[in-house]
């Protein structure tokens, strides 16, 4: 074999060492997406002022592709973190979450903008058991999850926050339905990546809403319950053209829930990039969210707890 071969045979399989997958995310800032017209709202036509949605883009880690941590705003974050259940498991979550934002955002703008809208039921499904954990001995795909401690959960994000709130080894009392049934657990939560957690993926399940206008989304390839508060907003304007400051670009992100609280959402700074990107001049935050940007400039940053004080900064 010519050296000149073995140069050739080596860089290949430096290459092919490269490319290997590590156990590890590169998070960097997304797109900032025009709602204008990824929202239709019937018999409304869309604004001219320009709202944003803004994500995060995910992508599987190499050794080639840690180059790009030298970009503004990349990270890197284990597998565990970002999904312990696995791509597939975060994909399914990932969807309904994105499903269940717009449910509950459309919900939340109808009721503020003044049309009676009832709150639909929601329910959380187990979508995966993790069978190293207790909870393998007790969940089964499909089971609703009703209660954690005795306190009522509806979403992924009440069940989250339930959670967080306890350490690994701790008990806590689950009530779910299996096949209908009511039933209870008392469960000990495990460490996973770092984390208390009780061993199962789940889905939040909306009941269809029976809106008083009906809205229709077009947005591909982002999940994730993010986009909820910008997707109200968007709503909201288009119903109450008037009732809006005519910011020219406004950005944002955050969780919404049917009673208007703003959440905290991942990967703040490198949506606040994508804004920046988008020539935003405003961007809205969860309160939570905000200690990770509030030294930022170039853009006019506003933390948020309710859609109303949503409303309240961009009305102002």
């Amino acid at each position: 074999m010519s050296v000149l071969t073995r140069w050739f045979v080596v860089a290949a399989i430096l290459v092919a060492l490269g490319a290997i997958p590590l156990p590890y995310y590169l998070i960097a800032p997304g797109t900032a997406v025009d709602l204008t017209h990824a929202i239709t709202v019937s018999g409304h036509p869309p604004p001219s002022d320009r709202y944003y949605l803004t994500d995060v883009t995910l992508q599987r880690a190499s050794a080639i592709r840690l180059v790009n941590l030298a970009l503004p705003g990349v990270k890197l974050q284990s597998i565990g973190n970002v999904a312990p259940a696995g791509s597939r498991t975060l994909d399914a979550i990932s969807t309904s979450d994105m499903e269940t934002s717009q449910e509950t955002a459309a919900v939340v703008a109808e009721r503020a903008a003044g049309y009676a809208v009832s709150i639909p039921p929601l329910r959380t499904a187990v979508l995966f058991v993790d069978p190293a954990s207790q909870a393998g001995q007790i969940f089964r795909s499909g089971d609703i999850i009703t209660s954690i401690d005795g306190r009522a959960i509806e979403t992924n994000l009440e069940l989250r926050a339930r959670i967080a709130t306890h350490r690994v080894g701790q008990r806590v009392r689950v009530g779910f339905e299996h096949a209908g049934f009511p039933q209870h657990a008392d469960v000990t939560l495990v460490a996973i990546d770092g984390h208390a957690r009780i061993g199962i993926s789940t889905q939040t399940l909306p009941a269809a809403a029976h809106l008083a206008v009906p809205v229709r989304f077009g947005i591909d390839d982002i999940g994730g319950p993010s986009g909820g508060l910008m997707f109200a907003l968007e709503i909201y304007r288009a119903l109450r053209p008037g009732h809006v400051s005519p910011e020219r670009k406004i950005a944002g992100t955050g969780t919404i829930a049917f009673d208007g609280r703003v959440g905290p959402i991942e990967g703040t700074r490198q949506k606040l990039i994508a804004a920046k990107r988008a020539g935003a001049s405003v961007f809205l935050v969860p309160r939570e969210n905000y200690e990770d940007i509030k030294d930022e400039r170039g853009v006019r940053i506003v933390p948020v707890d309710t859609f109303a004080d949503a409303l309240r900064a961009i009305s102002g």
